[in-house]
């Protein structure tokens, strides 16, 4: 009796395991299939290893370039991934009406793994009922403040450069003295926006140094997030109460508690109970302040704003200056530009208004150009539909997450040309000359760089204008006031590109021009 017991139990298990093994083949088999017809690397279909895998090494948008260039512009490269390098079908997903959202990829990049953020909500409703409140901050309303901050903090910079960075053939003048681009643009960054969003700069430029430890900080944090982002079972983990005491807190003694404390202190005087003790300033804090929202998420949005509005912009302005410094054409033809509007009279000193930057065409077309070549942010960005669709020609079911080949997108040989790969700032004042007998050409050029910042579409970066503002201004001062010559032609920087792109060693040379710029 105890031996045929024995033997069914044995015949149960057996039985069990073998249901198991065929379920889960049948399901690899069924999510195989609904995706095969799209081409991609054959181990895609089955696992997401391949993404995953590409999604932690130090050039993702290289490596689904490549996959591009081998598959075609509509490429699978997980069991339910899909990346696209259409420009317009990009545009057209991520627009208003498209009827497609947010994947469940943002939820990775919450600060709270239980909350979301402008950045991270899934709903579309929900994220049109957030930027509502916060376009406000981000809004021309008050700009005049908005810009008097960022001068004072570019005339800081501008002085922190002369008394530490410009070199000269005297020793008695300082000698040669390179200057790590990686570095000191973040600081202006981080004051810049500081200033603008707490009216007080967080003061890295008079330091000259990280004295909180945040530079490194979002590198660590993105170079975990993004393979992961993938991956739901680990953002599953990530909500998990288990892993609450092991997430960072405000002064906890760690780079990101002290940026975390360092909100909450501004962010806790504006909401005073105590309203002869409550700070009221004309500032981005309190236009959120102002449009009703409550003091946590005004924590949650302006961690938001310093993140999105700092490393990116500092990454664009570092590309921007490498560009302009091996190019030498071009170089030459922006301050030429440069020169002439100051010898007009044209600009104002000692720092040009954002009105005078955009009238110089050239200059915004090397802020054009220098963004394009590579997208401060380039990552996955996916969005997925409730409903069926056809992208580049192939049937793409519902559920499906659909995300940008960002280098591929912007590089379109289609859109720019066949020197797509070059930084050539006059393809952008070419296309204008010629917008009268092709005015698709430019229309195309426009929508495809946009797609940078997500121009034209649902989800357009808040922070936009105010970058092109910093670029404008920065560019400008920097290239009336001083020559750029990198420091290692050969090897100029080391460069990891996760989605955002962090840049080392990154050194040139300054020199004063004898072009008087102030």
């Amino acid at each position: 009796m105890t031996t045929v017991l024995n033997f069914d139990s044995t015949k149960a298990l057996a039985t069990g395991a073998v249901a198991v093994v065929l379920y889960l083949f049948i399901t690899k088999l069924i999510r195989y299939k609904r995706l095969s017809h799209i081409p991609g690397p054959v181990t895609t279909g089955w696992s997401s290893f391949w993404l995953v895998w590409r999604q932690a090494s130090d050039n993702i948008p290289g490596n689904f370039e490549r996959a591009i260039k081998k598959y075609g512009p509509i490429v699978r490269v997980a069991p339910n991934w899909l990346i696209c390098s259409d420009p317009s079908e990009i545009h057209r997903i991520w627009s208003v009406r498209s009827g497609w959202r947010r994947s469940t990829w943002y939820h990775s990049f919450r600060f709270d793994p239980h909350k979301d953020n402008v950045l991270t909500y899934p709903d579309n409703e929900d994220h049109r009922r957030a930027r509502a409140m916060l376009i406000p901050s981000y809004s021309a309303r008050g700009f005049e403040t908005q810009e008097r901050l960022m001068d004072e903090q570019i005339v800081r910079f501008i002085d922190l450069l002369e008394r530490k960075y410009v070199s000269s053939s005297s020793e008695e003048e300082g000698g040669y003295r390179p200057l790590d681009m990686s570095h000191v643009f973040t600081f202006l960054t981080q004051d810049v926006m500081t200033a603008i969003e707490f009216s007080q700069p967080m003061g890295m430029i008079e330091q000259d140094r990280d004295f909180l430890g945040v530079l490194g900080l979002f590198e660590k944090l993105v170079k975990i997030m993004v393979p992961t982002a993938t991956l739901t079972w680990v953002q599953t983990l990530q909500r998990a109460p288990v892993l609450k005491p092991f997430l960072p807190r405000a002064g906890d003694g760690s780079s990101f508690g002290g940026l975390l404390q360092l909100i909450r202190d501004h962010v806790s005087e504006r909401y005073h109970p105590d309203k002869d003790k409550k700070v009221v300033k004309d500032d981005m804090l309190q236009k959120m302040v102002d449009s009703g929202i409550t003091q946590e998420q005004a924590e949650a949005e302006a961690l938001v704003a310093l993140f999105g509005g700092t490393d990116s912009t500092a990454m664009a302005l570092r590309q921007t200056v490498f560009y302009l410094a091996s190019t030498a054409p071009v170089y030459r033809a922006l301050q030429a530009e440069i020169d002439a509007a100051i010898a007009r009279g044209e600009v104002t000193r000692p720092i040009i208004s954002d009105l005078e930057a955009k009238k110089l065409l050239f200059l915004q077309a090397c802020l054009k150009e220098g963004t394009r070549m590579w997208p401060p942010i380039g990552g996955l960005l996916a969005k997925v539909s409730d409903k069926d669709d056809v992208i580049c020609g192939m049937h793409v079911p519902a559920g499906t997450n659909v995300a940008w080949a960002s280098k591929a997108v912007v590089r379109s040989r289609e859109v720019f040309g066949e020197d797509a790969d070059m930084f050539n700032p006059q393809r952008w004042i070419d296309a204008a000359n010629d917008a009268k007998a092709n005015p698709e050409r430019l229309k195309r050029m426009e929508m495809t760089q946009g797609l940078v910042f997500g121009s034209g579409t649902r989800w357009e970066c808040l922070g936009k204008r105010l970058a092109y503002v910093e670029l404008g201004k920065v560019i400008f001062e920097l290239f009336a006031r001083y020559d750029f010559a990198m420091v290692n032609p050969e090897e100029p920087m080391k460069k990891r590109h996760q989605g955002l792109i962090f840049h080392k060693d990154m050194f040139v040379k300054v020199t004063k021009r004898e072009v008087q710029a102030d």
